[in-house]
């Protein structure tokens, strides 16, 4: 019964690392569906954003996997830091950031920003891969839910008007800051 514990313990620290990196594309897709884009747009972009919150943490695990073995006494410090740092950059970027608004969303604007949400993936699949969690099932879980939050912060954006741009970005970087400390203590 321990052993059914534990895994049901992972999967959901596992989940919640997804949710907390999926709010960040949750946010960015609100702002992207203030645009009132088409349907084909908002699919292209989600699609774009699961897929590099899928490739990013895969690599970042392999790294994080190999430098884990190569100098396991550091791992999970070191991963606790990089989810701290990430979760703090990205509470202090979303107080910083210009509210400036691109005129047109063309299919290369939206590649490039379904990228540059993703990139903060990477670390944390870093992280992931020195604490040696589940990969397969992170990477799934990353991607789907980072895709699954794309397409309903684009909707809603196209019926809300930008009432919850800031708000869900702090809540991922804080969640990231929080999973960091547990991690390290």
């Amino acid at each position: 019964m321990s052993s059914l514990d534990d895994s049901i313990n992972n999967i959901f620290h596992l989940f919640i690392i997804a949710f907390a990196l999926g709010l960040d594309a949750f946010s960015v897709s609100l702002t992207i569906g203030l645009f009132n884009i088409r349907l084909r747009k908002i699919l292209y972009t989600s699609l774009l954003i699961g897929f590099f919150h899928t490739v990013l943490p895969l690599i970042g695990m392999v790294i994080g996997h190999f430098l884990s073995i190569k100098l396991p006494f550091l791992t999970s410090t070191v991963g606790g830091f990089l989810l701290i740092l990430i979760g703090a950059y990205i509470v202090f970027t979303t107080f910083t950031m210009n509210e400036e608004k691109p005129l047109q969303l063309t299919y290369i604007k939206l590649f490039t920003l379904s990228l540059i949400v993703s990139v903060d993936s990477f670390p944390v699949g870093l992280s992931i891969g020195m604490a040696h969690l589940e990969t397969m099932l992170m990477i799934f879980l990353i991607g789907m839910t980072s895709m699954l939050l794309a397409v309903i912060g684009m909707s809603i954006g196209r019926k809300v008007h930008g009432v919850f741009r800031s708000s869900s970005t702090v809540v991922g970087g804080v969640l990231l800051f929080i999973i960091g400390l547990y991690i390290i203590f």
